[in-house]
């Protein structure tokens, strides 16, 4: 680092300087639900289920949840398509016919067994688990679905750009 020689970047302390809001500025905020967008807080009843939809009918399935106030997830991206002769782009899914639900168990099971309006609504199952004899509904943790929506949601445009 080129800076002068008398200079203390640390002020005197033993610890680094801070540049903004982190966990080290407010320790009341570790371990705690404080400071956690009410959205994006984990509620001890639900979980992430990764769900199947059939037949490009995703669109469907998330504006049912959405009605239903039922948060739901399908991660898209930009894709460049030729329609008609011009190049366009199009947002598409980035995992076709994939969705994911954050919701209780009985609420999902509801949704995927018990709705006349979603029947290409099906549970992907964990093969690696078996529970009562059989293969249980597949779930995410709830810190690794949420770095998963941050990962998938940053736009693309700076890619394109360097793809050029």
């Amino acid at each position: 680092m080129n800076t002068l020689s008398d200079v203390d970047i640390r002020r005197g302390g033993t610890d680094p300087l801070n540049a903004g809001l982190t966990s080290d500025v407010l320790p009341k905020a570790q371990g705690s639900l404080t400071g956690v967008s009410v959205r994006y807080a984990p509620d001890p009843d639900k979980q992430w289920f990764v769900l199947r939809v059939t037949y490009n009918r995703i669109s469907k399935v998330y504006n049912y949840f959405s009605q239903d106030n039922t948060e739901a997830y399908f991660p898209t991206h930009y894709v460049q398509k030729t329609l008609q002769g011009k190049k366009k782009r199009v947002l598409a899914p980035l995992l076709p016919n994939i969705l994911f639900v954050y919701a209780s168990s009985k609420k999902v099971e509801t949704y995927v067994k018990h709705t006349p309006d979603l029947p290409f609504l099906t549970y992907y199952y964990d093969h690696f688990r078996i529970i009562n004899g059989k293969n249980p509904p597949l779930t995410i943790p709830y810190d690794t679905m949420m770095n998963f929506i941050r990962l998938t949601s940053v736009v693309d445009d700076i890619f394109n750009f360097i793809k050029h």
